[in-house]
């Protein structure tokens, strides 16, 4: 399983060493919902990305 589709579907079963990005993710989204959180993209031998997307508030 990777760790864009558990962050997609919550199912962390097979992904037990991610307990710092799991916790972000989780911690986020129970503060301001869906969608937002974490995503992440890797390409083989040459990086991995991750993304935070939280909402953006204007000041009054």
């Amino acid at each position: 399983m990777s760790l864009q589709n558990a962050f997609e579907t919550n199912d962390w079963k097979d992904l037990n060493e991610v307990y710092g990005l799991r916790n972000i993710h989780e911690r986020i989204r129970l503060h301001y919902g869906l969608p937002y959180g974490l995503s992440v993209e890797s390409i083989f031998e040459q990086g991995t990305k991750i993304d935070i997307l939280l909402p953006r508030y204007e000041d009054d």
